[in-house]
């Protein structure tokens, strides 16, 4: 679980997804008040639940502008309402979760601190179908 530690506030990246800002923005501060967060910055994708599943390229892309407010703010943290509201798709949040912790980058979710770092059946899955599919790849192009 996460703990505050000291007083010095960690700058930490708010992710906004959805219809309902407000209420989102206002989870994510008081999440980051209480846990010794600093937002230095705001990303809003737009989401609606009734509109079509996004294309490849639609999350690569925002996952590529995720990654840049990332390093332009300097942050180790984003922040988001709930793990529901990163992504769709389960395999959409396990891969940006692997992407950001590559990176160094913590995956919280305001509502669930623990969600993305605890591997569910799914989370399992998914994985040892990315590693499956990057060992193909790796030999395809050997």
């Amino acid at each position: 679980m996460l703990q505050r530690i000291g007083t010095e506030l960690k700058p930490a990246l708010a992710y906004l997804r959805g219809g309902t800002s407000i209420a989102e923005r206002n989870a994510i501060r008081a999440f980051a008040t209480r846990f010794g967060f600093e937002i230095v910055a705001e990303l809003k994708q737009p989401h609606s639940p009734t509109s079509p599943p996004q294309s490849s390229a639609v999350i690569k892309s925002n996952l590529a502008a995720l990654l840049t407010r990332i390093n332009m703010n300097a942050v180790r943290a984003v922040i988001v309402g709930s793990a529901s509201l990163f992504a769709d798709a389960a395999i959409e949040r396990v891969v940006g979760y692997e992407r950001l912790r590559e990176k160094g980058v913590e995956l919280i979710a305001a509502d669930a601190p623990e969600a993305f770092a605890a591997e569910s059946a799914s989370y399992a899955i998914i994985a040892q179908t990315i590693a499956a599919a990057s060992q193909f790849d790796h030999a395809a192009a050997a």
